[in-house]
């Protein structure tokens, strides 16, 4: 694997940019041009800028970890707010990321998926006794697998006026998984943990972590490597390094000033420049607001003047019935005085005639006469009502006379009951005689009209026809005679049951030998008859199951007849187990539960 670029956002003075990186890359330049800025950020990314791992190169006094001749030393915080010759780029705070991306090296090794390793780092200018001094806020440690990460992705539009702005370190890491996913996006707090990964990926396209002894040695390792050439003597560097002997520290001074007052002065215009696209949008919104508002403002104002008018013309409106329902309350209570006086005068005219009234004679007896008319009204009535009632029962009687007539013939073995059942219905011939219903039509006719009620001409008429039989008395020998316990009904009763039972039985036998006889005639085996309904099932439902029985599949040959208990003990001991075809095995097994013949077992 080899560095294919270096990404660089706020860091020194170097441009926000991405560095394209070959198999071997010479860093040339001009002293102060950020070779060793450079060099130092890629550094931060191979050790995760852990102590007593990282150095960044002695070789320069203001970018030593320790101060020298009362310089600032540089660290990932100065790093971070652009330190240089003790002056800041970014004073007040910022985020900066470092970001390698690896490849494979073409014709030397394997082709494999790119990474990307990416160290974030927020600092601002904290106190440190009397003096301020840069100071790291925040530090994550990303490997992102399989992605090789743009300047474009650690940056977002959300900002001022939809222009660029760097995500912040704390949130860069969701941002990545957003956009990459979260199987891709690998955070570590603990820079050795990233640190094993890192060189992991180096040693092997997979991954796989290496120990924390090995992730050391390899980190201090290439710590070690880094070129650095320490400047030494300034007169030596003078008379050797520099052609015409002319001090240019104070040109490169004023250069660097220069260069960072381009820069602010650039930050400052394109701050600027945001600003006032910013203040054009808000006129332009504020004018829009403005017109709108006062468009909303004349529909409500006239929307309000609409409905005071309306309100005005409603109120009036309801005055005006007012005074109309007042006329009327004061019309209607005139009417409502007269109507009470002349309500007083006629109940003193009723009280004054009633009383008249309650005093002759003629009066009183029509008072009893209609009380005692009613009264036998209502006891006539009753009478009539169980005279119907007891019509109705005597026809029943009379028709479980003709059944028993029915039954004669079958009951000549019991003599006793059949010369009962004869003395009944000789005794009850005059009953029999008689037309019931026509009488009851008559009386119902009668009730109608309620003008005959007390005519006793029907009665007599019936109790003549009738024989002078005591229809109550009749009745009730009869009624004692067909309940009796070993009499005529319960005997009939069983006689009955008996012939069904066994007409029953006799069918269901001869459906079962029919069938029996059937299978034999086919050169089938007997079935019991819930084997035969789930074959019938299954062959009329699931045809393509071809359903046998075991006992039609097994047939031994002469002295093996041993055998075919073994075969049958085998599948279960059943020999009327039902076999199907495999892939209606399921199928059958919940067509014979769904019909109730779960009891059958099925086997493929």
């Amino acid at each position: 694997m080899r560095i294919d670029r270096v990404i660089i956002i706020n860091w020194g003075t170097l441009p926000n940019r991405e560095y394209a990186m070959g198999p071997l890359t010479l860093f040339t330049g001009g002293n102060g041009t950020g070779k060793t800025t450079l060099a130092d950020a890629i550094q931060t990314v191979m050790t995760a800028a852990r102590d007593t791992f990282y150095k960044f190169n002695p070789g320069q006094d203001e970018s030593s970890q320790r101060g020298r001749y009362g310089k600032v030393p540089r660290t990932l915080a100065s790093y971070v707010l652009g330190a240089d010759r003790n002056k800041l780029a970014r004073p007040t705070s910022a985020h900066g990321y470092v970001a390698l991306v690896f490849r494979t090296t073409a014709g030397v090794e394997a082709d494999g998926d790119p990474f990307t390793a990416l160290i974030g780092v927020s600092a601002d200018l904290g106190t440190d006794g009397k003096r301020r001094a840069p100071r790291t806020i925040d530090q994550v440690n990303l490997i992102l697998t399989g992605v090789a990460l743009k300047q474009g992705d650690l940056v977002t539009d959300e900002g001022a006026g939809r222009q660029d702005r760097i995500v912040p370190v704390e949130k860069i890491e969701n941002h990545l998984k957003v956009r990459f996913g979260s199987r891709a996006v690998r955070g570590f707090r603990d820079k050795i943990g990233y640190l094993k990964t890192l060189w992991g990926y180096l040693r092997n396209c997979n991954g796989m972590a290496i120990s924390e002894l090995e992730a050391a040695q390899a980190t201090r390792t290439w710590s070690r490597l880094m070129a650095h050439s320490p400047i030494g003597s300034i007169n030596d560097f003078v008379r050797h390094e520099i052609l015409e002997r002319r001090d240019v520290a104070g040109d490169l001074d004023h250069m660097i000033q220069s260069v960072q007052t381009f820069n602010q002065l650039k930050q400052q215009a394109a701050e600027l420049e945001a600003r006032i696209e910013t203040l054009r949008r808000i006129e332009q919104y504020g004018t829009q607001i403005e017109r709108g508002y006062r468009a909303l403002v004349e529909k409500r104002l006239l929307l309000a003047e609409v409905e005071r008018f309306e309100l005005e013309r409603r109120r009036e409106q309801a005055q005006e019935r007012i005074e109309t329902f007042r006329q009327e309350q004061h019309r209607l209570g005139q009417r409502r005085t007269i109507l009470k006086s002349e309500l007083e005068q006629a109940d003193d005219t009723r009280i004054r005639l009633e009383a008249e009234r309650g005093g002759h004679p003629v009066l009183i007896q029509k008072r009893d006469l209609e009380r005692t008319l009613e009264e036998n009204r209502n006891l006539q009535r009753e009478r009539v009502t169980g005279l119907l009632v007891a019509l109705q029962n005597l026809q029943g009687k009379l028709d479980t006379l003709d059944q028993l007539a029915v039954l004669a013939p079958e009951l000549r073995s019991d003599t006793q009951l059949a010369d009962g059942v004869a003395a009944i219905r000789s005794r009850a011939a005059p009953l029999s005689a008689l037309d019931l219903g026509g009488f009851r039509r008559q009386l119902q006719q009668t009730i109608a009209r309620e003008e005959s009620l007390y005519d006793p001409a029907p009665f007599a008429a019936f109790a003549e026809r009738a024989g002078g039989v005591h229809i109550d008395d009749l009745l009730a020998e009869i009624r004692a005679q067909v309940a009796d316990r070993d009499g005529l009904h319960d005997k009939t009763l069983l006689s009955q049951q008996r012939l069904v039972d066994e007409h029953q039985r006799l069918s269901e036998a001869l459906t079962e030998t029919e069938k029996q006889l059937g299978r034999l005639r086919r050169g089938e085996q007997p079935l019991p008859p819930e084997t035969a309904a789930a074959l019938e099932v299954i062959r009329e439902e699931q045809p393509g199951a071809r359903p046998r029985v075991l006992c039609e599949l097994v047939e031994m040959s002469a002295g093996r007849e041993d055998w075919q208990p073994v075969i049958e003990a085998y599948l279960g001991g059943n020999r009327f187990v039902i076999l199907v075809e495999p892939d209606y095995e399921s199928g059958t097994t919940r067509l014979l539960k769904q019909q109730g013949l779960h009891r059958r077992k099925i086997v493929q």
